[in-house]
């Protein structure tokens, strides 16, 4: 699949996004922006949606809490640091062979789901480290 035909199942859908460059276009999910890189040789769609800074406090509690969730909270994608940011994010791809609309919509969905579900839990035990 090119990056024309990825942008082209976008538009022809109604995803609100804005084209960055070259193969990287940022969705607008309701309240959420997710990122969605597209490299034509591996034939994965990545995407990629920043939550927050990697926290101060209680640092270890939420890496914990995360990778828990990595294990038994979430079905395809996974929670990750991004290195350039320094930032927790969400993170998951789907093969561009055969690509439906359907599953970029079913992945879009379950970010959303994931974020409103977990990132509250995130942010209480980030708070509980900077009252102590």
């Amino acid at each position: 699949m090119t990056n024309i035909e990825v942008e082209t199942l976008l538009r022809r859908n109604k995803v609100p996004y804005t084209f960055m460059e070259d193969g990287y276009w940022r969705l607008n999910c309701g309240d959420h922006v997710i990122l969605m890189f597209h490299n034509e040789e591996s034939e994965f769609l990545r995407f990629v949606m920043p939550l927050i800074p990697v926290p101060q406090y209680n640092r270890e509690d939420v890496y914990r809490y995360l990778l828990e969730l990595n294990c038994n909270g979430v079905f395809c994608g996974s929670f990750a640091i991004h290195a350039d940011s320094d930032s927790i994010i969400y993170i998951d791809q789907i093969p561009t062979a055969d690509l439906e609309f359907s599953e970029i919509i079913t992945t879009l969905n379950s970010f959303v789901h994931i974020i409103d579900n977990h990132l509250p839990n995130i942010r209480e035990i980030i708070e509980e480290g900077e009252g102590q």
